[in-house]
């Protein structure tokens, strides 16, 4: 009985921890933008400035994959775990992992664009009359495509970056609670049987 038991046990565990490995991916990037074009309510300015000439971060956040299926799928408002910003205080706003978010957009279950940004805009609308800041990346070459920022000093210039880089990564992540589930689970069988003996 108790070997039964146990052989169940494990199999579940195991499968549960194999689930959970694939569905849970760590995203994480970089980005730096500098030499801004300065436009003003949309159009460019060239007499237009800007007082920041420049704005670098790193990033990661998990996102569940278990979720994308078929189809055109957006997934605005993930909370981001980790950001460190520069410069930081942006404008009159410190960015950090409470207050920036990603968007993902998956076409037919293939990743199609990453973006990223400070709320309240976040990383899906641009606006000139907050402090903000926004990366985008390109799926494909997973290269950094695009990097702004506003600034509500400045009201209606938005400021996108000519010379930009950075990359991301995805990676999948072991979920450290199923270890803990299976290590748990021996150990209440081992007392189990201690019990029985």
């Amino acid at each position: 009985m108790y070997q039964k038991l146990l052989h169940i046990t494990v199999v579940s565990v195991l499968s549960f921890s194999a689930g959970a490995v694939q569905a849970a991916t760590l995203y994480s990037g970089t980005f730096a933008g500098s030499d801004p074009d300065v436009y003003v309510d949309g159009s460019p300015d060239f007499n237009a400035s800007t007082s920041l000439s420049g704005i670098s971060g790193e990033w990661s956040f998990v996102f569940d994959e278990s979720l994308v299926t078929t189809g055109f799928q957006v997934f605005s408002g993930i909370p981001v775990d980790y950001l460190m910003l520069n410069p930081d205080p942006l404008g009159g706003v410190v960015y950090d992992a409470s207050n920036t978010v990603a968007e993902l957009i998956f076409d037919n279950g293939a990743l199609w664009v990453l973006r990223m940004g400070g709320e309240p805009d976040g990383a899906e609308v641009m606006s000139a009359s907050n402090d903000d800041f926004w990366a985008y990346y390109d799926a494909g070459s997973m290269a950094t495509n695009a990097v702004g920022w506003s600034l509500a000093s400045e009201s209606s210039i938005f400021a996108f970056a000519t010379s930009f880089e950075g990359a991301f990564t995805v990676t999948p992540v072991p979920l450290p609670a199923t270890v803990w589930l299976f290590g748990s689970t021996l150990l209440g069988l081992g007392a189990l049987r201690r019990h029985k003996a």
